[in-house]
């Protein structure tokens, strides 16, 4: 008798045991199951975006895919895309194609409805329209500007003089809020602006970056003035700040730990009387969901004499 319940025991231990290591074995610990996944976000930055002249030429010529088919699937590749559109979007023939450089209408611009598509393509899901051009077919091509943007997919902002609906813009990337503020230079009571809009922005985002149209043309380095600008937004809280307009890159400085790029050059434009006007800089930034930024990633990038912009051999 004895024998019988010491074998039950044990088949009962042996039960327990079995049960007791396989909960160990296979059942996730309670730290795993605290663990969360950083979630990182990219956002890749360019400069000027010109479609008219030369490159409505080509891209009639050859399809608006052509002009950034070279590096459509590096475009792909960040979450986000931002650039500057450097003139209107209209259905208004171009009146600047074929005219001798340095003419008055050679510096007025519009561009074709499928640019919008084009952008939207190629993951430059938002723009800045706070330019020296933007208005170069008055209210109503900005209008249909934003119409076409709109219709296509791609966000924009940027202090244009002409309403305060679309000064700037957030997006959300996962649970962070990145502000994206524009400076418009060469509009009335664009620093006033910018100054609003930052200090309206700094407590409602986690990030805040200012795109800036600004400076002198073809100048290897920003002015004083420029520089105490930007000096003056990082004061007022910004984050980042990237610079536009010269169509040259500029040298990028830190301030207060934060980075100010002056000048990032051309993207997409005509320009190919010096190598200065025909290089232009990408730039890449990772932010975790702390809304911390964890790198920077600066590419350069080269503008060929047949319209298209491609990766440049650096």
């Amino acid at each position: 008798m004895k024998k019988i319940w010491l074998i039950i025991f044990c088949f009962l231990f042996g039960l327990s045991l079995i049960f007791f290591l396989s909960k160990k074995l296979f059942s996730p610990s309670p730290l795993k199951k605290m663990v969360k996944k950083e979630e990182n976000y990219s956002i890749m930055f360019a400069g000027d975006l010109m479609f008219d002249r030369h490159i409505r030429f080509f891209a009639e010529k050859y399809g608006y895919k052509y002009i950034l088919s070279s590096i459509k699937d590096l475009l792909a590749e960040a979450d986000l895309v931002v650039a500057n559109l450097e003139g209107p979007i209209t259905n208004n023939n171009s009146i600047s194609l074929g005219t001798k450089p340095g003419s008055t209408k050679n510096f007025i611009f519009t561009f074709d409805p499928l640019v919008a598509e084009t952008l939207f393509e190629h993951n430059i899901r938002l723009v800045n329209l706070g330019n020296n051009h933007i208005l170069n077919f008055g209210h109503l091509g900005y209008d249909q500007t934003k119409e076409f943007l709109e219709k296509a997919g791609v966000s924009f902002f940027g202090f244009t003089g002409v309403s305060d609906s679309h000064r700037y813009f957030v997006k959300k990337f996962g649970q962070v809020r990145v502000g994206f503020v524009n400076y418009n230079q060469f509009i009335s009571g664009g620093y006033q602006a910018v100054e609003e809009d930052i200090l309206d922005l700094k407590n409602k985002v986690d990030l805040l970056i200012i795109y800036c149209h600004w400076g002198n043309e073809y100048q290897a380095i920003a002015n004083k003035v420029i520089i105490n600008q930007a000096h003056q937004m990082v004061d007022w809280g910004a984050d980042l700040i990237i610079g536009s307009h010269p169509h040259v890159v500029q040298p990028k400085e830190i301030y207060r730990g934060k980075r100010i790029y002056y000048s990032l050059g051309n993207f997409v434009f005509d320009q190919y009387f010096q190598p200065e006007v025909r290089k232009g800089q990408l730039v890449k930034i990772t932010i975790n969901d702390k809304a911390e930024i964890l790198s920077f990633e600066e590419l350069f990038i080269k503008l060929q004499e047949d319209g298209q912009t491609v990766l440049a051999n650096e």
